[in-house]
């Protein structure tokens, strides 16, 4: 059963009504507002198997779609940036804009595809998903991911320390590329 005029709308409408069937029709229950963000640490990120933005984004929508959340064009944050940059709030205006809508109580899901969307360094992660519990939002992960889990608790931490060793490598070995051709340009 359709309400409010929706048998007059587009099937994309229909998946992000402003309400949602229940099981007894004389009810009707106001849908769950969703944000999602989709971030990536580059434009060519789905060569490396990683999800692109747009993946992310179908996949989220799908997901809001399945569970009849509305999900208005304006709360869908996407953001190409990553490493060093991101450690610089300024250098993510959409998790920005994302906060601050969460502290409105513009949205009351956020959907992201996982844990490790929001950022990389364990710190500035719970500082943000700190920011979203006292908002009320829910954090679902398209990947599957529970993040109530002690197990996926735990696995996110190593994943961080080993992303973090990864990071501290490159880094390393830029230095000495950057040592080596500065020699080798004195040298000529």
């Amino acid at each position: 059963m359709l309400t409010k005029g929706q048998n007059n709308m587009t099937t994309q409408e229909k998946e992000v009504a402003i309400y949602v069937r229940v099981n007894d029709p004389s009810k009707v229950q106001t849908a769950k507002r969703a944000a999602i963000y989709a971030r990536s640490a580059t434009v060519s990120q789905k060569v490396t198997g990683m999800a692109s933005i747009d993946q992310q984004v179908a996949e989220g929508c799908q997901h809001c779609a399945e569970r009849g959340y509305v999900l208005e064009e304006g709360y869908i944050y996407q953001e190409i940036i990553g490493g060093k940059r991101e450690r610089n709030r300024s250098y993510l205006p959409q998790l920005d804009a994302l906060r601050r809508a969460a502290k409105k109580h513009e949205f009351d899901i956020l959907v992201i595809r996982s844990i490790d969307r929001l950022a990389l360094e364990t710190l500035f992660r719970a500082v943000i998903l700190a920011e979203l519990e006292k908002a009320g939002i829910t954090i679902e992960c398209t990947n599957g991911e529970d993040l109530d889990d002690e197990g996926t608790k735990m696995i996110e931490a190593i994943m961080e320390q080993g992303a973090q060793m990864e990071r501290q490598n490159i880094s390393k070995r830029t230095q000495h590329g950057k040592a080596v051709k500065k020699t080798q340009r004195e040298q000529l």
